[in-house]
């Protein structure tokens, strides 16, 4: 078994001792949500050979200002032979609820730099994004010609599945595939193997 997105970083240490020393599960890719995030992760990683890492900054929070940004792409590239991908990043769904004025231009920025890098240091990406975002994201993809990223918490309209599925990305869903028929829907047209 694979753990495809774990916020290992936030979990404490008899956790941590706990999922990464269970035989049944081969490996974990731990996501990181900022610096901070990533350096921890690549502490644990140190130690524990079962984890594979990403770097990133998790959307759903304060944007950092263009010298914290610069610094954790420089964190990034510094230690690109340590990371598995680049995440977890995308753009902010909750907050964007809990405001509607959002400005989403500087998290567009944001995000489409992440895209830049990794197409420059060929690491796929792991992706916050979900409904009308997913066409944004897939505009993006498309544009730096990448050919590997995973949708870690996959929900859209059927126009940006169908884009979706004619590139191999990956895709996940969320524990609500149990209760949500939007997600139970996706999950039936969902390949297996992707």
């Amino acid at each position: 078994m694979f753990d495809s997105h774990i916020h290992l970083d936030q979990l404490d240490s008899n956790q941590i001792d706990r999922i990464v020393r269970d035989p049944l599960l081969q490996s974990v890719l731990a996501v990181s949500t900022d610096l901070a995030s990533a350096e921890r992760l690549l502490a644990l990683k140190r130690v524990f050979p079962k984890i594979q890492m990403a770097a990133g900054f998790h959307p759903e929070q304060t944007l950092i200002d263009d010298k914290q940004q610069q610094t954790l792409f420089d964190w990034i590239v510094k230690n690109r032979a340590n990371l598995t991908a680049i995440g977890e990043v995308g753009l902010p769904h909750y907050l964007k609820r809990q405001n509607p004025k959002l400005d989403y231009r500087p998290y567009l920025a944001l995000l489409e730099q992440f895209v830049a890098l990794s197409k420059r240091l060929n690491l796929p990406l792991n992706l916050h994004i979900v409904h009308d975002d997913v066409a944004i994201m897939l505009d993006l993809l498309e544009k730096y010609q990448i050919q590997h990223a995973h949708f870690h918490w996959f929900k859209t309209d059927d126009d940006s599945f169908e884009r979706f599925l004619r590139i191999p990305y990956f895709a996940s869903v969320t524990p609500d595939i149990l209760w949500n028929p939007k997600t139970q829907k996706i999950a039936k047209k969902l390949p297996l193997d992707r």
